[in-house]
């Protein structure tokens, strides 16, 4: 054990304590398999062993696909298609697949209804194949990416694992997918093959190619089911490859190709004993003989740093792989309890690594630290300050034990992907910070009053949205458009569609690439492509979001009060984000940050106290600051005890001045680190909230006791665990190998179906009843204990730590006891979520007929306790919610005084119209025409209706009738008139069709990406209706294009089965461009657009 930093001599032992990273030995445990050992060193005797022990589900295996000349991708594509449409297989069938996945992926649907068409004699009466825009599909189509795989494996250099082209590429970017279901009718699983996508990149996936690596979402109705993990275990054979499962998660688990090597692998390493199953995968990847005195869940959770995502950003020599030792504080036996170690999970890195990786990773700002992936270890990496701070280390990176979870074979030590850093997220600073309910609840409870709750939250509720609600009437609505950007952060948005499997390590998303995409459901069997989900329609321009939506059409030029289409959106993403904030009782503090925790490297800081040095200035009081100062509250989330929140100070270290965008923690504390204070947390790589906000850091008292810090005994006894350790389980593969592979699958699936989240529901209603329960509860009695304490009761403090507790389950290999999870069922199930978590979703649900089970049983809370500082939020959130809804209301009908002179316009137009018409009823040459026309102009229903709609799109349509009524007058020519007619009626086809499947059963229901799907056709449609080549008219396709979008627009409601957001659901681009050229304007390309954003000190000038 290291004694506690001291800030004199820290500088003296540093080096004394760093070695250089050693290979690993195979650890004897006391029951473990040595090379003396004589049953090691026999002969296999399990020779006559089952090929696969627990059976073997052919998923998609086609023997005729064995062909190495047709590509995994296509082998996957056309078994899917396949699925849904029999083929007849041929020769020509066959070489049809042959060539690279780029040559034949778009036409592979057609492929299959050729071939299937030869099998049934029947011939396709569907539509051409409709196809995804471009910049879309160039980012999410894996079939490029594919290729570049294939061709980077036929070289044999190891490219796919990164850093080795100059353009930056690499591998593991392709994702396969499948959904395993059960069918009740055959009382059997089924397997759906899903389209494979570009997404996130892992290590798996770069060290062994995309196609090793498949996600197998399991659905609900198969989740259920007693044979599920029989199912699972068994070996699942896709296209003549063997595939087994390997890591495991709720509803997911994870399947990796059992004899996938690298192209410069050498099978003379391998020992007999690997050469089935996944034997030599395990002894890659996490070998039991290094790792005997792990428990086998930890052991099992360690696959988990293959399979996240992470981007490759720095390779190291071994040589340069620097080994030192945790600070510990003093403690008993030889292993050291986590809170006592003060550097638990964050070694270093040098500075020219961290450029190097900054330079990968293409970003914008410095990095002080950065989350990573190394060698087998996890955790942050911070800098090295080097001199005069720090001796300078001869070393790229620094590990400490508390790091490293995996101990390699010393076979692949010096494997270029286990020496290739893998990047997570960089370390940065976000502000300002929002508090959670937990925070709120805790910040309350140790003295925050909540009249200072509700003025922050007044406060944000009116800065959020005041824009939204307020705009002028004389000016473009650039001030709406930023507040509409930023309600669905829009720009970044469209930044991590781009980045895909990037966006985490570049840090525009805190979210993994798992709680980015969006699940899909199995796709239509006779769709010919699917979207990515809120990714535009390129053919319409239509957006998919809420936020992009109105903000398009306001940059466009339009304005709510004289647009319904955009009036109705901007009023619904008002009314979802004003629920949002409600039910998520978002309050925004001014005066606090977002940051990620490291620990103090030169021991320079004092306990309790903290340093913080920004890049970007924080503006405090009206001045801007780089270095913060003062008392501030820290806490960490999910936060559920009363000690979760503490007041510490922020100090002025300039020896810490070079350490920017991340929270340093003393590492002087003396009785556990800080860190662990904050909700159990460490230093690798969580994050935590620093509050500066004077309001609530100055009535903020620390929990009066340390009771809530450690796990009581009652709680340690309700978990029961089957958890031995790895070299136990070696030493049972002796016995039986039997036994061994049985117990091997079972370890490999304990995290399946466990959901440790109802405790948080529960820990809700303890601290909301301040009540302890008697035995009696049957008797359906509740007793009130006197002096209950909320957060700081006993019941309060057991549940709070039975779900910290079983959220660790997994790793740990703790579950709840049966008995006492009855028991708390008993108690709390019955009253659903407490009162004010009763949001928008929760009410849906008790309303739908699917969950007539969702409990809502009256909540006991004793009248002494007083008014609960939920219930205030929430209360006065509604409130505000309604208010600011109110005000939308009254803004979009105050201006008003357009409508009547727009109207006359136009009826006045339509009266002119009809008397031109009127002078040449009598050339009956001209009667088809001179009909055709008035009925256009009836169509507009301007007579009976007031124009209460942008006039900008409207006249461009009502030129176009105005042209073809000259033609008829002056020329005696009806072919514009004809045009015209024709344009009108295919256009009322289309609207009637989507007015049909829109309002259908079941539309809103579908997820984003069916919805999407269904209305692209109809934008497909409608660009492909009325050719130029049967038009009579001499038009450009331009021209064509904007008549089409203006008669669209132009549709009456009344007389036409139309929606009203039909015209922008197929022609947005079109109408914003006709009403943009109402004024000052600029043509700029999509992806122009895509990257710019409203500065606002801009809107500030404009304003």
């Amino acid at each position: 054990r290291a004694p506690e930093p001291d800030p004199q001599n820290e500088s003296e032992r540093a080096p004394k304590r760093l070695r250089v990273l050693q290979p690993a030995v195979p650890e004897s445990g006391p029951n473990s398999i040595t090379e003396d050992d004589p049953i090691a060193s026999t002969p296999n005797q399990n020779e006559d062993k089952p090929e696969y022990p627990f059976g073997l589900n052919v998923i998609a295996d086609f023997p005729y696909l064995s062909d190495p000349k047709i590509p995994w991708g296509i082998k996957w594509e056309f078994g899917r298609l396949a699925s849904q449409r029999p083929v007849k297989v041929s020769d020509a069938l066959l070489a049809d697949l042959r060539g690279t996945h780029a040559g034949i992926a778009p036409k592979l649907r057609q492929v299959v209804r050729d071939h299937s068409q030869k099998r049934d004699g029947t011939r396709s009466d569907k539509p051409k194949p409709w196809s995804y825009a471009a910049r879309e599909s160039a980012v999410t189509a894996p079939w490029e990416e594919l290729d570049r795989e294939d061709q980077a494996w036929e070289r044999g250099l190891d490219e796919g694992i990164g850093l080795k082209r100059e353009d930056g590429w690499y591998g593991g970017k392709v994702q396969f997918s499948v959904k395993l279901d059960w069918e009740e009718k055959r009382r059997a699983f089924k397997t759906h093959l899903n389209a494979p996508t570009t997404g996130k990149s892992t290590h798996f996936g770069r060290a062994f190619h995309s196609r090793s690596c498949i996600t197998m979402r399991i659905t609900k109705n198969a989740l259920k089911q007693p044979k599920l993990k029989h199912y699972l275990k068994a070996c699942h054979r896709f296209f003549g490859r063997d595939f087994y499962v390997l890591d495991a998660a709720t509803d997911k688990v994870t399947l990796v190709h059992a004899n996938a090597r690298r192209p410069n692998h050498d099978p003379l390493t391998e020992t007999p004993e690997e050469g089935s199953g996944i034997q030599w995968m395990l002894n890659y990847l996490n070998p039991m003989e290094f790792n005997q005195q792990q428990s086998v869940s930890k052991w099992r959770a360690r696959f988990q740093l293959y399979f996240s995502d992470t981007v490759p950003g720095y390779r190291v020599e071994l040589g340069r792989v620097l080994e030192q030792d945790d600070l510990e504080l003093p403690h008993e036996g030889d292993k050291c309890p986590s809170e006592k170690i003060l550097t638990d999970g964050c070694g270093r890195i040098s500075l020219d690594a961290l450029k190097s990786i900054q330079s990968n990773l293409k970003l914008d700002h410095r990095m002080s630290a950065v989350q990573l992936r190394f060698f087998g270890a996890k955790g942050m990496a911070l800098a090295m300050l080097g001199p005069p701070f720090e001796p300078e280390e001869p070393g790229d990176i620094i590990l400490r034990p508390s790091q490293i979870k995996i101990h390699m074979d010393d076979r692949y030590v010096t494997d270029e992907a286990k020496l290739t850093i893998d990047i997570v997220r960089p370390a940065k600073i976000s502000t300002p910070a929002r508090l959670s309910a937990e925070s709120i609840q805790i910040l309350s409870h140790n003295g925050v009053p909540t009249r200072v709750f509700l003025e922050l939250q007044k406060k944000c509720f009116e800065e959020d949205f005041s824009a939204m609600v307020d705009w002028p009437e004389d000016k473009p609505l650039v001030k709406l458009a930023l507040a509409v950007a930023q309600t669905q952060n829009v720009v970044g948005t469209r930044r991590t569609r781009l980045a895909r499997g990037m966006a985490r390590a570049r840090g525009l998303t805190a979210k993994s690439w798992d709680e980015v995409e969006e699940v899909q459901e199995e796709a239509d069997p006779e769709a010919d492509q699917r979207s990515s989900a809120w990714w535009p329609d390129d053919v319409s321009g239509c957006p998919s979001s809420l936020a992009e939506t109105c903000l398009v059409n306001l940059q466009a030029g339009f304005r709510p009060e004289s647009l319904p289409y955009l009036r109705q959106k901007l009023r619904n993403l008002l009314d979802d984000t004003l629920s949002r904030y409600v039910d998520k009782f978002k309050i925004t503090v001014p005066y606090a940050l977002t940051g990620t925790l490291v620990p103090d490297p030169i021991g320079v800081l004092k306990p309790d106290e903290i340093s913080i040095s920004l890049s970007e200035p924080m503006e405090i009081d009206g001045r801007k600051v780089m270095v913060l100062q003062g008392p501030c509250l820290i806490l960490r989330n999910p936060a559920k005890q009363e000690t979760d929140v503490r007041k510490v100070k922020i100090v002025n270290c300039p020896r810490l001045h070079q350490l920017k965008d991340v929270i340093v923690i003393s590492v002087r504390n003396t009785d556990r680190s800080l860190a662990s204070r904050l909700a159990g947390g460490d230093y690798d790589g969580d994050k935590a909230q620093v509050i500066l906000e004077e309001t609530l850091v100055k009535p903020f008292r620390n929990a009066a006791t340390d009771t809530a810090l450690e796990v009581p005994q009652c709680v340690k006894d309700s978990f029961k665990s089957d958890n031995g350790s790895v070299a136990n389980l070696l030493a049972a593969k002796q016995q039986s190998e039997a036994r061994f592979a049985a117990r091997l699958s079972e370890i490999l699936l304990l995290p399946l179906n466990v959901y440790p989240g109802e405790y948080s529901i529960f820990h809700e209603l303890a601290v909301y009843m301040h009540v302890s329960f008697p035995a009696n509860f049957a008797a359906k009695s509740l007793f009130f204990a006197a002096g209950s304490k909320g957060l700081g009761h006993q019941e309060a403090i057991r549940v709070g730590h039975m779900f910290t507790e079983g959220l660790d389950g997994s790793k740990t290999g703790k579950s709840v006891k049966a008995e006492i999870q009855r028991a708390d069922a008993q108690i709390y199930r019955r009253f659903g979520r407490v009162t004010w978590n009763r949001g928008r979703e929760h009410r849906k649900k008790a309303e739908s007929s699917e969950h007539q089970n969702i409990a809502q049983h009256p909540i006991p809370r004793d009248r002494h306790l007083g008014p609960f500082v939920m219930d205030k939020l929430r209360e006065a959130g509604e409130a505000l919610h309604r208010e600011i809804l109110q005000r939308f209301d009254d803004r979009t009908k105050r201006d008003t005084r357009w409508k009547p002179a727009q109207t006359d316009v136009v009826r006045q137009w339509a009266r002119a119209g009809r008397l031109r018409l009127k002078q040449k009823e009598c050339d009956t040459s001209q009667k088809e025409a001179i009909e055709a026309l008035r009925f256009l102009i009836d169509a507009m229903d301007i007579d009976s209706c007031e124009v209460a709609r942008d006039i900008q799109p409207l006249d461009h349509w009502m030129q176009a009738i105005s042209r073809a009524i000259n033609q008829v007058i002056n020329r005696g020519c009806g072919s514009y008139a004809a045009d015209l007619s024709l344009i009108y009626r295919a256009i009322v086809s289309i609207a009637e069709k989507h007015y049909a499947l829109v309002n259908g059963n079941g539309f809103n229901s579908l997820n984003i990406v069916s919805r999407q799907d269904a209305l692209r056709k109809f934008s497909v449609e409608f660009a492909e209706a009325v050719p130029l080549d049967e038009i009579l008219t001499p038009l450009s396709s331009a021209e064509l294009a904007m008549l089409k979008a203006s008669c669209a627009y132009s549709l009456s409601y009344k007389r036409v089965l139309a929606t009203p957001h039909f015209a922008f659901s197929v022609a947005t681009r079109d109408l914003c461009h006709l009403k943009a050229l109402s004024g000052p304007s600029q043509t700029v390309s999509q992806e122009f657009i895509d990257g710019m954003s409203l500065h606002s000190g801009y809107v500030d000038d404009f304003e």
